[in-house]
């Protein structure tokens, strides 16, 4: 399988969404990190979309909950194990204990592209 270049709708107000770029990668991590922890998709996708241009997240654990459609419990199992497979980095756990989730999408493997402007 081959690198993949994908559009995701981001909420941004911008006239085209941003390109994420998705490394062969990070798509065999996060298949394995499923295994342990099945809800790391779902989550791993809406993280990458709220991602902004550098990588960073800062969103609230409810608001991402309620998004994926997971219990606040299955989000927290799920950014461990997205956490444990390298796929986010510095996540913030005493953020996470106040209800926010701070963390940095892993460069390496995702990185996001904004369109050039017309």
């Amino acid at each position: 399988m081959n690198d993949q270049l994908a559009s995701i709708l981001s909420g941004e107000t911008n006239k085209e969404s941003p390109s994420v770029y998705l490394s062969q990668q990070m798509l065999s991590r996060l298949a394995e990190a499923s295994l342990a922890v099945p809800n790391c998709i779902p989550v791993m996708l809406m993280l990458v979309s709220k991602a902004r241009a550098d990588g960073s997240i800062e969103l609230s654990s409810v608001e991402l909950a309620r998004q994926c459609e997971l219990t606040l419990k299955r989000l927290t199992a799920a950014i461990f194990g997205l956490a444990g497979a390298g796929l986010i980095e510095n996540f913030n756990v005493r953020a996470s204990l106040e209800g926010r989730i701070l963390c940095q999408v892993n460069s390496t493997l995702v990185s996001r592209k904004v369109p050039a402007q017309k």
